[in-house]
């Protein structure tokens, strides 16, 4: 899309009257403007928009922020802390467990999976990913975290959800339960974190 096409959708579109676009349109209007200052620009209507969503953001209404579905491991990046097994770091696209809530788990593939096999112990760590140019506001987090051992051992820990300062342990609201063979260890309702960036 082209600066002034995607400048003329943001001023006909549902921010035209709550946006001030007024530093975009200058620098499609200013003659001497660069294609890379044009294409700055162009990404400038978005985040002047995502601004103007965050100054509305509340506890109640907080802003979405994608983290990503799952769907792929690219976005993460995995740090040891432990001594244990380094684990496959893969896109689980076969798992069938928990199709039509099976195990009781909403996890269905493809979901961002790290395994180790069976006697082998998964090394603690952290995977995770840096959210970069999110607008000042209040975002909500929500992730489908699941510790699964086709072993049926009851040593299930350790699992966290951070953001920045917050977080939340999944031993804190869990459910433990064993699914045939398989303990499992899984947070029913989801992790919620709200937090202020």
């Amino acid at each position: 899309m082209s600066l002034k096409a995607a400048l003329d959708a943001a001023k006909s579109g549902e921010y035209a009257d709550k946006c001030d676009f007024s530093p975009v349109e200058d620098v499609y209007n200013n003659t001497a403007s660069t294609a890379e200052e044009l294409q700055a620009a162009e990404e400038n209507i978005q985040t002047i928009i995502t601004l103007y969503k965050a100054s509305l953001a509340t506890f109640d209404e907080p802003l979405e922020m994608p983290i990503g579905d799952g769907s792929d491991v690219a976005p993460w990046t995995r740090e040891f802390t432990g001594t244990g097994e380094v684990g496959t770091w893969h896109t689980n696209t076969w798992s069938t467990e928990a199709n039509g809530g099976a195990d009781g788990t909403d996890m269905t593939t493809p979901f961002c999976e790290d395994w180790v096999a069976n006697g082998s112990i998964l090394s603690d760590q952290k995977i995770f990913q840096v959210l970069e140019g999110a607008a000042p506001g209040l975002y909500k987090f929500t992730a489908n975290i699941r510790v699964y051992n086709e072993a049926g051992s009851e040593t299930l820990t350790g699992a966290t959800m951070y953001f920045g300062d917050n977080k939340l342990v999944l031993s804190d609201d869990t459910q433990m339960y064993m699914s045939g063979s398989k303990s499992v260890l899984w947070n029913a309702n989801y992790f919620t974190i709200i937090a202020i960036v």
